[in-house]
């Protein structure tokens, strides 16, 4: 409902205002509202996140508990739909240099990672390293075991 004049009279200079061809101010996005960017809009950051992990061999799952997670921590911050881009980058931040030089090739994101993030990664990457040492204990184990006695005891 403002007016050029409004403007003008509160302070602002005639051609900077001019300079402002549309003047709106917009509602604040619920968490409903940003939960529906999240699974409904065609350029989705979940998407692009999605292809980005697709393209190093890696598969993302989402649960539906962590989308509205990630909606309602979005709603929190105030700044509308930019606030998923602000979630969504701490969540992913690590993951997205991590996990293309790891072993994994899939991942679920769950509503605790959302709040987590660096945790959950560093579970997972744990959990990746205990099963390669598992390969590679094993041959290691059955082949030299009875010759080097030793390195029983240093696989323990």
């Amino acid at each position: 409902q403002a007016r050029t004049e409004d403007f003008i009279e509160y302070g602002f200079e005639p051609e900077f205002i001019g300079r402002l061809p549309v003047r709106v101010v917009c509602d604040p996005l619920s968490a409903e509202d940003l939960y529906s960017i999240l699974t409904l809009s065609e350029g989705s950051l979940l998407k692009q996140y999605h292809e980005a992990f697709h393209a190093y061999g890696i598969e993302m799952q989402i649960e539906d508990a962590t989308l509205w997670a990630i909606a309602k921590r979005a709603a929190a911050e105030g700044t509308g739909a930019r606030g998923l881009a602000t979630i969504c980058e701490k969540i992913f931040r690590d993951f997205k240099y991590e996990l293309p030089s790891s072993q994994s090739k899939i991942f679920s994101l769950s509503p605790e990672m959302v709040d987590f993030p660096k945790e959950a990664l560093d579970e997972i990457l744990r959990e990746e390293r205990q099963e390669l040492r598992k390969k590679i204990e094993k041959p290691v184990s059955d082949k030299y075991i009875h010759t080097v006695p030793c390195l029983g005891y240093l696989l323990e």
